[in-house]
């Protein structure tokens, strides 16, 4: 007994129109329909790409909107009075 049931052998291609094997106008008449009036893949996904963006644009106005300026100053003066000791930093030894 075969292990399996097929009317393809692996070396048989798939047709390419293999609703026509049907022999019915009906379903004929659907798919042409359907091929020639839906997107390609690549057109869907283009539109769900913009349809994403048009999303976020509009719900941009719900986020909230930051700005900010900065400003830094560093003030120097020249001191001609006796000089400081220099400030050593002292290592403290660390046990475990």
């Amino acid at each position: 007994m075969p292990r399996a049931f097929s009317l393809y052998t692996a070396e048989s291609k798939p047709e390419l129109r293999w609703w026509e094997e049907f022999n019915d106008p009906d379903l004929n008449g659907l798919v042409t329909e359907a091929l020639s009036d839906n997107l390609t893949l690549k057109e869907a996904w283009s539109r769900l790409v913009q349809t994403r963006a048009l999303a976020v644009q509009a719900g941009a106005a719900l986020y909230p909107d930051l700005t900010g300026n900065a400003e830094a100053y560093m003030r120097v003066s020249v001191q001609t009075a006796v000089p400081k000791k220099p400030f050593r930093m002292k290592t403290i030894p660390w046990e475990s």
